[in-house]
């Protein structure tokens, strides 16, 4: 019985560690969430996605962390369609920022953006 009770509680052990979320590399240790006291960054420079030729359409809804100087240090698909998703995170990590700031000088943030991939046959920007 003891030893049913131990493989038991190692087994959940080992399951909540192997289910446990990992920090990515690429993420700062503390990027400060956007919020009221907080400028938040704003896109300089926008590269657009180079989508993939499907009859697709829809959003990718993406967490990027902008460092001090406005570059882009990752980013992550939050909701996002499989095959849109990938040609939008390879345009954000391109974009440019004005940094966020907060009391006057500029901090890194994680900033949630949304990437639209309009309808086969429309230009982005045009009605």
């Amino acid at each position: 019985m003891l030893k049913l009770l131990v493989c038991v509680l190692v087994l959940l052990t080992l399951g909540q560690s192997l289910l446990a979320p990992k920090r990515e590399d690429c993420a700062p240790a503390h990027p400060a969430r956007v919020w009221s006291p907080v400028v938040p960054a704003s896109v300089r420079t926008r590269v657009e996605p180079t989508w993939p030729n499907v009859d697709a359409q829809g959003a990718a809804i993406l967490d990027v962390w902008i460092d001090e100087q406005g570059d882009v240090a990752c980013v992550k698909a939050v909701r996002a369609m499989p095959v849109l998703d990938r040609a939008a995170i390879e345009a954000v990590r391109q974009w440019k920022f004005t940094p966020a700031s907060l009391r006057g000088g500029p901090i890194a943030v994680v900033q949630t953006v949304t990437v639209l991939k309009p309808p086969p046959g429309r230009v982005p920007g045009h009605p």
